[in-house]
């Protein structure tokens, strides 16, 4: 699988992209700086949104002028025409030194993302679920990194990374409910590879990880057989999700850390040969 370059950009902590159906374009964050970009395959621009305060994940919702966003204080909305973000759902708001990280939208618009310390503190964070009257509830305490999260094609298992833990996780997943239970090891990666980071399900229910200081991203098969693995052209890929009108690539986001490495920070792109999932869109209330 060759990986070319799609965007050729510093950024500090590259997260979090996910394909915008309607809008046809990738959307990706900078974490630390606090910007939300809009890439657009077809022109190779890309557009940097100033959000305010560190965004750590973003999706779109029923509104076309809004997406729901996970932030340093908890889940908001941001409008695109006023750029101007509203908090909806503030999530520790007691602890400081917290922040929150990567996140998605389940099939029935729900949005889970979670939080880590900032100096990557152990069991300072925790998962937690949007809920569509706009509350947020808190599914899991006690976690270091919350990081990658996706769901598999049937719906009935809810995989999750927590990077300090060294593996993927599987949760036996009721998508009526939104519940989560029933947490088993689905796969280790050794510290040798790298740390596990973002991931992404595929249509035919393998999972693609990007594996932070380990220049890789490794593809398990749903028993959490290794499968297929990419080189990266860098060290720190963070996380990946498929787009394309026919979600059959595979863009790869990054962070600036090794120096000396031009690339650092890009934003890259692969065919693996497998479409992806649609991307699901928040629908629960943004007023």
């Amino acid at each position: 699988m060759d990986v070319s370059l799609a965007l050729a950009v510093e950024a500090d902590l590259g997260e979090g992209p996910i394909w915008h159906t309607s809008d046809k374009c990738l959307w990706w964050v900078d974490i630390n700086a606090g910007q939300m970009h809009r890439f657009d395959p077809r022109t190779r621009n890309d557009r940097p949104v100033q959000v305010g305060q560190p965004v750590g994940a973003v999706a779109p919702t029923t509104d076309p002028d809004r997406l729901i966003v996970a932030v340093r204080d908890g889940f908001g909305v941001f409008d695109l025409r006023k750029c101007e973000l509203r908090m909806l759902a503030p999530v520790e708001a007691d602890q400081t030194q917290t922040r929150m990280n990567d996140g998605k939208c389940d099939s029935r618009g729900r949005f889970w993302a979670g939080t880590q310390s900032i100096d990557s503190s152990v069991g300072r964070g925790g998962l937690y679920r949007l809920d569509l009257d706009g509350s947020a509830r808190q599914i899991l305490s006690g976690v270091s990194i919350s990081n990658g999260i996706g769901w598999s094609p049937d719906d009935r298992t809810m995989y999750y990374v927590d990077t300090q833990t060294g593996g993927v996780d599987a949760f036996a997943f009721d998508s009526e409910t939104g519940a989560a239970r029933d947490r088993r090891r689905l796969a280790d990666i050794p510290p040798s590879d790298g740390r596990p980071d973002g991931l992404a399900v595929d249509a035919e229910g393998d999972i693609w990880l990007a594996l932070w200081g380990g220049a890789m991203v490794l593809c398990f098969d749903p028993t959490g057989r290794r499968i297929h693995s990419i080189p990266m052209p860098v060290q720190y890929p963070t996380s990946c999700a498929f787009g394309g009108p026919d979600l059959d690539t595979l863009y790869i986001t990054s962070a600036r850390r090794k120096a000396g490495e031009t690339l650092g920070g890009s934003l890259f792109a692969v065919q693996p040969g497998v479409q992806g999932l649609p991307p699901q869109i928040y629908r629960g209330r943004t007023e």
